[in-house]
Formats: C-alpha cells, sequence, structure tokens
C-alpha cells in the first residue's frame, strides 16, 4: 500500500502557487525573490520596452501587492494570465540582470555589484598547509541548485560543450618543520605548483558536475613529499517528478600530507605514506509541503593506504534518515538519526564499532550578517574488540562553523567540534575530540589584507595504556599570522608564518613546529583562484 501511495504522489504534479515576493537590497544591486510552493522549472524573460517579462508558472490564489523598489528598478507589476503570472519589472536596458534558481526560490538579480577593486576570493585564498578536507560523517547543507540558469560564477571561463575552465596558477614556497618518519619533526623547505584548471564538467541543465585538481610538488629532499596529489569530485543532483530529488556524490584524494583526509582527528600525524580515499554518498529527498522534506541516505568511506604507515586501511559505512525544513529562503533546519559502523579489517580488528545518533542541525543564515553550519547530537556506539575501558561510548557531539561579517573585507569565523574519531594507538578503538578555533580577517590600507587566527585541540583517550599506566591525553595548540596584497587584477601574493605545539602524556610525541609559507596566484576571470 505505501509503495502505490508513493507511487501514485510522484504521478500527481499539482501546480505552483505563489506564495511570497520580496525585494532586497544587496550593495548596489536589487534583488527580487520569487516563492514558490514547489522547485521552478524553466523560467522565460523576455524583454517588453523599458520592462523586464518573466513568464511564470504559477496560480496566484489571493492579493499580492508588488513590494517597493529601488534605483536601478523603477517599478514592479503582476498581470495574472490562465495558468500563469507576468512579472514585469521596470528597469533600463543598460541594467545587467541575472537569473537563478534555487529550490522554491526564483531571484531576478539588478545591477553590479561594487567590488572595489578587489578580486571577490582574496579572503578565501588562503588555506593551511595541509588542506581541511571533507569528513566521513554526513554533512548538514541547505539544498542544492537543481536550476539550469546559471549564475556568474558560472559564466565565467572558457567553455568546451559540457567543460568550463578557469585556470589560474598558485606557485608557494614553503620552508616548515614536518613529521614524516618519527614524531619528531624535520626542517625542509619544497615548492609546490597547484594548476587550478577551474574544470568544471557540467551535464543535463548543470545536473551533473564534476572537476578535478592536483599538486605537484618539487625540490624537497623527502621522496614522499615530492609526489603529486590528486583531487576529484562529482555531484549529482537529479529530479524524479515535482517532489523527489536523488542526489549523488564522490570524492576522490590521492595523497600524502593531507592527512585530515584520513583521520579528523590528527592522532595521525607521523611515518606518513601514500593513501587513496574513495568517499560515494547518496541520498533521496522527498517533498512532503511546501517547507517540509523528508530526507534519507547512505555513504561509504574506504582509505587504502599503499605503502607502511603509523595508521591502517578501513571501511566505513554510513545512512541517515529524518525531516529537513526551510525556516527562511537562507535557513535549514533538520532533525535525523544517523547510523555508521565500520567492518574488522585484517590488520586492525579492534575497531569494528556500531555507532546511533540523533543530530539536530541548522545551516545558513542564522541572523543578519551572521552564517553557519550547526548541529547538536547525541551518540552511542560500541566497540566490542578494543580494550577496557574503551568498548563503549555514549555522549553529546557538536560541530559548529559560524562567520560573522562585519564590513567588505573584515569578517570573524568561530569553529567548534566535539566527535570521536578511530584509533590506532594500542587497544585503543577510539578517540574522542574536542576543538575549538578562531579566525579574524581584516581589510588593511595599501590594499593589504590580514588574517590572524588561533585554536586549541585536545584528545582524550579511554583504554589504559601499557606504557603509562593511564590513558593517552594529547594537547596541541598554536596560531597563525598572515598578510596578502592584490598586485593587479589577476594576481596576489601572500606570506603567512604558523606555529603549533603538541603536548602529549606519552613523551615522544611531544612536539613543536614553525612553517613560513610564501605564495604567489596568478588567474583569470576576475579571480586568482574558482
Amino acid at each position: 500500500m505505501g509503495v502505490l501511495f508513493l507511487a501514485a504522489a510522484l504521478q500527481v504534479t499539482p501546480p505552483l502557487r505563489l506564495i511570497g515576493l520580496r525585494v532586497e537590497t544587496v550593495g548596489t544591486q536589487q534583488k527580487l525573490i520569487v516563492e514558490a510552493t514547489g522547485d521552478w522549472g524553466p523560467v522565460a524573460v523576455t524583454r517588453d520596452g523599458r520592462e523586464l517579462v518573466a513568464s511564470l508558472p504559477v496560480e496566484v490564489t489571493g492579493p499580492l501587492d508588488p513590494p517597493p523598489v529601488a534605483p536601478p528598478l523603477g517599478g514592479i507589476r503582476l498581470v495574472r494570465e490562465r495558468g500563469a503570472v507576468q512579472l514585469r519589472v521596470t528597469a533600463d536596458s543598460s541594467v545587467p540582470f541575472e537569473v537563478q534558481r534555487t529550490g522554491r526560490m526564483l531571484t531576478l538579480l539588478f545591477g553590479t555589484a561594487n567590488t572595489d577593486g578587489i578580486p571577490p576570493d582574496l579572503l578565501a585564498l588562503y588555506e593551511s598547509m595541509r588542506p581541511p578536507a571533507g569528513s566521513s560523517e554526513e554533512t548538514f547543507e541547505p539544498p542544492a541548485s537543481s536550476s539550469g540558469d546559471a549564475d556568474a560564477e558560472e559564466q565565467r571561463g572558457l567553455h568546451l560543450g559540457p567543460l568550463r575552465f578557469s585556470p589560474a596558477l598558485l606557485v608557494s614556497y614553503s620552508r616548515s618543520d614536518t613529521s614524516i618518519d618519527t614524531p619528531q619533526p624535520v626542517r625542509d623547505s619544497y615548492l609546490q605548483a597547484e594548476p587550478r584548471l577551474g574544470s568544471h564538467l557540467s551535464l543535463w541543465d548543470g545536473r551533473i558536475r564534476a572537476n578535478y585538481e592536483p599538486q605537484l610538488r618539487m625540490r624537497s629532499r623527502f621522496e614522499k613529499i615530492n609526489r603529486t596529489s590528486h583531487e576529484a569530485n562529482a555531484h549529482a543532483d537529479i529530479p524524479i517528478g515535482s517532489r523527489l530529488i536523488v542526489r549523488g556524490s564522490h570524492h576522490l584524494s590521492i595523497s600524502t600530507l593531507d592527512t585530515t583526509e584520513v583521520d579528523g582527528g590528527r592522532e595521525y600525524f607521523f611515518e606518513l605514506g601514500r593513501f587513496r580515499r574513495n568517499d560515494s554518498s547518496a541520498r533521496l529527498q522527498f517533498a512532503v509541503g511546501p517547507r517540509l522534506s523528508a530526507v534519507a541516505g547512505a555513504g561509504i568511506n574506504r582509505v587504502d593506504f599503499e605503502e607502511q604507515t603509523s595508521f591502517f586501511d578501513y571501511e566505513g559505512r554510513r545512512a541517515h534518515a529524518g525531516l529537513e525544513f526551510m525556516l527562511t529562503e537562507e535557513a535549514l533546519v533538520s532533525l535525523r538519526y544517523e547510523y555508521d559502523e565500520v567492518r574488522p579489517p585484517p590488520e586492525r580488528p579492534v575497531i569494528e564499532h556500531r555507532g546511533h545518533s540523533f543530530v539536530w542541525a541548522m545551516a545558513g543564515e542564522l541572523m543578519p550578517l551572521v552564517t553557519g553550519d550547526v548541529s547538536v547530537g547525541y551518540l552511542t556506539q560500541d566497540m566490542p574488540a578494543a580494550g577496557a575501558g574503551g568498548r563503549h561510548y555514549s555522549g553529546v557531539t557538536l560541530r559548529g562553523n559560524i562567520v560573522k561579517e562585519f564590513s567588505r573585507g573584515t569578517r570573524f569565523a568561530l569553529y567548534g567540534m566535539r566527535n570521536t574519531y578511530l584509533s590506532s594507538f594500542e587497544d585503543n578503538a577510539f578517540y574522542l575530540t574536542n576543538t575549538v578555533r578562531a579566525t579574524i580577517d581584516a581589510q588593511l590600507p595599501a590594499g593589504l589584507s590580514a588574517r590572524a587566527g588561533g585554536g586549541y585541540h585536545w584528545n582524550s583517550y579511554r583504554t589504559v595504556s601499557s606504557s603509562l599506566g593511564a590513558p593517552r591525553d594529547d594537547r596541541i595548540y598554536g596560531w597563525t599570522a598572515g598578510l596578502s596584497r592584490p598586485l593587479n587584477r589577476w594576481s596576489y601574493v601572500r606570506a603567512d608564518y604558523a606555529w603549533e605545539r603538541r603536548e602529549s602524556n606519552v613523551p615522544s610525541f611531544n612536539n613543536e613546529s614553525t612553517t613560513l609559507l610564501v605564495h604567489l596566484g596568478i588567474g583569470m576571470f576576475e579571480s586568482a583562484t574558482q
């Protein structure tokens, strides 16, 4: 009966209804947002004299007064037709505009953003020596757009059929203390070239996307560092009927230095080796109502090492189900159940476990000029093969990333996390990680941008160590500071310095390291990175 009901629901396509119309000012631009009861299909936009006409395939069941506008718009009119509505916007033909579709939101953006001569991505150019990678856990994000109308970012670059290239080159020099074979870091320097092809494959009206980026390192005295790293991603968003969306993604990473791809809690930091990570996931989203959706998904995260390291191969499997509610067009709230398991690998059967958690999450605009992704959960997991004291865990999990924009070029970001990760230390199947990190970006005179930040990270273990007579305990803290400056519209130069210290009750794990990183970015199409 349930299958028949679902099949009938998928076959019925209720007409869209117009439920909201408003205007927002974004700098020097006017944003006209139209909200419907379902996802938007193709929308025809034509010009009739001084009016721009959007033919909306929607119904209006009651009065809907057009909102007031500001330049460069002159006014808005709604003209009802049979089974449709004409949205007529008065704007001079010289005013540029773009159309964006994001689920139930149709956005018409008028005017040109005032960038003050600063590349839009400048504050996002700096990343750490070991770039943060996607976690194996399911992340919570607002629904991806199923739109076929490309925004301004998608229009940039060189187009070759379904391929788009936005080429850029990032050349870096690094002088750092790095733990390669032992926990004690050694001084090394190398060059790194990232030919960021900005390659994006877009098929089926943008519903299937893929990209690939390499990293080439050279002039290090360690063969392991001189190897090329590879990263590729693929995403698919396929609507079925008017209510169901099927989503899928795959992430591939082949690297040595990007240890957080393998172990997000940073226990794995020495005796490094080349690995291959494949993380695949699939997700169903079914629209129950205008703002409410039921979701379910599953994924597999597999890590394989090509050589002997201080970590191990493993395969994690996960599944989730729950509800998502669109609180506003910029914020999404969810409540879900999650299940994860790791089957015992032959080389380390002690990590076998099964976990269950209930998670509340919110993502998007939390308040004016504050965006973020916040989740709170309660996790229980069992590790039957672990050592005494570490066979069960129950507790709260947290994850939050909040950004406060003060003005153009000045923002404050706060990140916090509490979670468990697989362990390679003695008889521990897991360890508990708590992290807090803050950064501030600021625009300075003479075209300079600055970033400063610091963080504290601690890992706690449950199984008593045979050599310590107590559980292992690690503390990692440090700070970073950097300056960058655009050279022209297509290039920038940046220098950063970082200091970090690891303190552990395992004496051989104590260390201190510094990193000096200088890089030059050269790009096209208004930004040195894409």
